[in-house]
């Protein structure tokens, strides 16, 4: 048996211009993105077959007390009502730091943040801990699982070759509102090339919502969009493409589907679709590599919203409980929206890495904060207890939030041994749109500042 112990500290400054952005959804650089103070990571390994990690983390939780500006809201298919932050010093402040001493109001409670306990041989491997997860080749994001929830817990199998791929995942989501019932992500996908620079990935999944898991929806061989079991089920499917265009150019595809009615179908359910697709261009500039995409996002309104059982993650900020955040499971920017990235990159090989990006998002009135179901009169209330009726094209509305983000980001591997310097600006502007009028107003401007510095031993 083989092991390891070692430690990172690091050491982050804050500072933005707007305290009116004063929640973690206002930040680029948020709460899944910031470094606690101190990690101590164990790993043990026995021959090539066996892998153990985990992780305790020394910080500041991103709750305080004084963080008593909280609403309570109705919030999708949860059963009770949500306290959601509506003024949070950890991003309220002008500046501060992730340094927890004296010791912090209250301490990061979350952890291990990083495990693994993991078996495999060349064609196999069964995966159970936390950590992030990620389906897809996305930039701005990725429509099923998307890598912006940094602590899922998650079993996973995986069947592999040369060519070909069968994954199968469980993620056993968090539940701070109701502690008896269990939100689990059943996922099975395939990958397999089609042809020799181009390869497909399927997947097929299902979120259970229930007091006890069924046994028979476990089964991972079972076609889920066969179940018809609407109070604990809701499915939803995906293609990809992943296409080598040139050896410098390539092409990443996504589509996911929700719910579709066919013409036969009453529409008393809207569809509910989104899709993503970017261009990339790398080329190499001695001694570093650079890289260019261009990337278009598309969700519409009720896209991962269902009346009984939906695709929210509720997450409860001291020690899953306390203050909640919300977020999609799948695109971080959420449904009814539409986002356009540019981004560009340089890479110095164990050196240096910067990255910009400009970033245009549309977003309508189908927030997670708002009802999915549209009633029509007094007898039929705007609710999330009806069944999901936004119909698209996003955004929906007369009223939309319209955002340009500019970022700039870098880690630098400073010549001392195990220190590196990172840093990010981000510069927000928003604004509501009023599209029956085509007039703007609500200006909001802030700029965002992250500096930090890490070593390692």
């Amino acid at each position: 048996m083989r092991y390891r112990i070692s430690s990172t500290f690091n050491l982050e400054g804050y500072a933005h211009t707007n305290p009116t952005f004063s929640t973690s959804h206002d930040w680029i650089r948020s709460l899944d993105q910031r470094e606690p103070f101190a990690r101590f990571f164990v790993e043990a390994a026995r021959g090539e077959h066996f892998y153990f990690s985990t992780s305790i983390d020394v910080g500041v939780s991103p709750v305080m007390r004084h963080d008593d500006k909280t609403e309570s809201l109705s919030i999708g298919a949860f059963d009770s009502n949500v306290d959601v932050h509506q003024d949070a010093v950890r991003f309220s402040s002008y500046v501060l730091t992730n340094f927890p001493f004296p010791m912090p109001d209250l301490p990061i409670g979350d952890w291990p943040h990083d495990s693994q306990l993991s078996l495999g041989t060349q064609w196999w491997s069964l995966s159970i801990g936390r950590g992030r997860l990620k389906w897809g080749n996305g930039v701005s994001g990725d429509l099923v699982i998307g890598d912006h929830i940094s602590n899922h817990q998650h079993l996973s199998f995986s069947i592999f070759g040369d060519t070909s791929k069968l994954h199968l995942l469980y993620i056993f989501l968090p539940n701070p509102l109701e502690e008896s019932v269990q939100r689990i992500f059943l996922a099975h996908r395939f990958e397999f090339e089609c042809f020799k620079k181009a390869r497909i990935s399927i997947s097929e999944n299902v979120m259970y919502k229930g007091p006890e898991p069924i046994i028979r929806y476990m089964d991972p061989t079972y076609v889920y969009h066969n179940i018809y079991d609407r109070t604990h089920l809701n499915s939803i499917a995906s293609i990809e493409l992943d296409w080598a265009i040139l050896p410098s150019i390539s092409m990443h595809g996504q589509f996911v589907l929700d719910q579709y009615q066919l013409p036969t179908e009453s529409d008393y359910e809207a569809n509910a679709m989104g899709y993503l697709v970017n261009l990339s261009y790398s080329w190499q500039q001695r001694p570093g590599y650079w890289t260019a995409t261009i990337e278009y996002g598309y969700t519409d309104p009720v896209l991962y919203r269902r009346d009984g059982v939906d695709f929210l993650v509720a997450r409860g900020l001291s020690n899953n409980h306390g203050a909640t955040r919300i977020d999609f499971l799948g695109y971080s920017w959420g449904s009814d929206g539409q986002v356009l990235q540019a981004t560009g990159s340089y890479l110095l090989p164990n050196i240096l890495q910067v990255t910009g990006s400009i970033t245009f998002h549309r977003q309508g009135e189908l927030t997670f904060k708002a009802p999915h179901h549209k009633g029509d009169g007094a007898g039929d209330p705007d609710s999330n207890a009806g069944a999901p009726n936004v119909n698209g094209p996003a955004p929906s509305g007369d009223n939309h939030t319209e955002r340009v983000i500019c970022s700039l980001s870098f880690r630098w591997e400073t010549p001392l041994p195990s220190l590196a310097v990172h840093g990010q600006v981000d510069w927000i502007t928003r604004w509501t749109y009023h599209k029956p009028s085509h007039t703007r107003s609500a200006s909001n401007v802030d700029f965002q500042f992250t500096l930090g510095l890490s070593y390692s031993f």
